[in-house]
């Protein structure tokens, strides 16, 4: 009876503790999807129909089918430039010109096919602006051109979040500091600097006893940096200010470097307001 019992009572708590680990969780890392419908001629849908989203840059495919409702999305894409092309026998293979994906971008993406050998191609050559229409979340991309291009001063690239409408400081010379673990973050729509939010590729990268920004990646090490500055999606809220998401560099089939000289001296500074005023020397 003892040992039925003991038994009875193992497996009861076998089970509770199945209870309370924790299963797997999906991170932002500041890699965007696609989504559409796929359509005949007619309009009607066409499900089972594999949609594969090529990397130009890795040749990696990204693949996703349509449901019965002609619906496919294919999510997690890292960032970067993809020609997107469809396969159903039946039908002719409907490919697209490359197209600009970037980070935390939802491009919807609808096709049509046309019957057909699955041998046959239509391209679609037809240039449409990629219009963010899934979600309402205002904000903007800062490209990897525009990292490279304009000058930073102390090379932290968190200063390029001032360039975004209703993004102020207060003190733009924190934002010279080559490790930006100051006061250098931007006051949004009139929030506090503290109520921003901070990731590189998902992670979380807040300081967390004042909401300083733990670590600043170098500019040549970042692809973009994705400011959202309200209607955050769920995933991404917690906070009243911005969502800045740092999204890293990854390889591709090319090979590429950069060597800079990074040099700063008093010398080339400008005197201060309040010295030219009063005829005063730096």
């Amino acid at each position: 009876m003892k040992t039925a019992r003991l038994a009875m009572a193992r497996l009861v708590v076998l089970f509770a503790s199945t209870l309370f680990i924790p299963g797997p969780a999906s991170a932002q890392t500041g890699a965007a999807s696609l989504t559409g419908i796929v359509t005949d001629q007619s309009g009607a849908s066409v499900p089972g129909v594999t949609v594969t989203a090529t990397n130009q840059s890795t040749n990696v495919e990204f693949t996703g089918v349509t449901n019965e409702a002609g619906s496919y999305t294919i999510a997690s894409v890292p960032i970067g430039v993809y020609a997107v092309k469809t396969a159903r026998a039946g039908f002719k293979t409907t490919a697209t010109k490359p197209i600009a994906v970037e980070a935390n971008q939802t491009v919807r993406l609808d096709l049509k096919l046309e019957i057909g050998l699955l041998e046959q191609t239509i391209e679609v050559s037809s240039e449409t602006q990629v219009l963010q229409t899934e979600n309402a979340t205002v904000g903007e991309v800062i490209s990897g051109t525009t990292l490279q291009t304009l000058p930073l001063n102390g090379r932290n690239a968190g200063q390029l979040s001032l360039l975004l409408p209703g993004a102020v400081t207060p003190n733009p010379g924190s934002f010279t500091n080559v490790r930006n673990f100051g006061d250098g973050r931007p006051y949004v729509n009139g929030n506090r600097e503290q109520t921003n939010n901070y990731t590189i590729d998902g992670v979380d990268m807040n300081e967390s006893i004042g909401n300083l920004v733990a670590y600043q990646p170098s500019p040549d090490a970042l692809a973009q940096i994705s400011v959202e500055t309200t209607n955050y999606a769920a995933d991404t809220g917690n906070v009243a200010g911005a969502v800045i998401s740092n999204v890293l560099k990854s390889g591709a089939n090319r090979f590429s470097g950069n060597v800079f000289e990074f040099y700063r001296n008093s010398a080339m500074d400008a005197n201060s307001w309040t010295n030219n005023r009063s005829s005063a020397a730096k």
